[in-house]
């Protein structure tokens, strides 16, 4: 037997005992969880309501930016309709708590 043949056997022999060694490991850790106690997980009796995140407040500044560029794009007689969607002729007349929604609507506008 030469000295290569007799590198790879210690080597090969070296590999299987550490082969060996980590599947002792593995049943090891397997009895240790099968033996672990197991903690039922109950559902809650309380009835959590999701909620919607609030949104950014938008201000009248934004939403009248935002109705600018899109009238200077070509827009105008959309932001009109828009606007009257809304109830008003004008942005002033359009109630603070639809801005939120203006604006979203004034940015899917093409």
């Amino acid at each position: 037997m030469n000295n290569s043949m007799l590198v790879k056997k210690t080597t090969l022999g070296e590999l299987a005992k550490a082969l060996s060694k980590a599947a002792e490991m593995l049943l090891e850790i397997e009895k240790q969880i099968s033996e672990a106690p197991v903690e039922e997980i109950k559902p809650s009796k309380e009835k959590k309501e999701f909620k919607e995140p609030e949104l950014q407040e938008v201000t009248i500044e934004q939403v009248r930016t935002l109705l600018a560029e899109k009238s200077q794009a070509g827009l105008t007689s959309k932001v009109k309709e828009l606007l009257g969607r809304f109830g008003a002729e004008k942005l002033s007349a359009v109630k603070p708590e639809d801005y939120g929604s203006l604006y979203r609507a004034a940015q899917e506008l093409k």
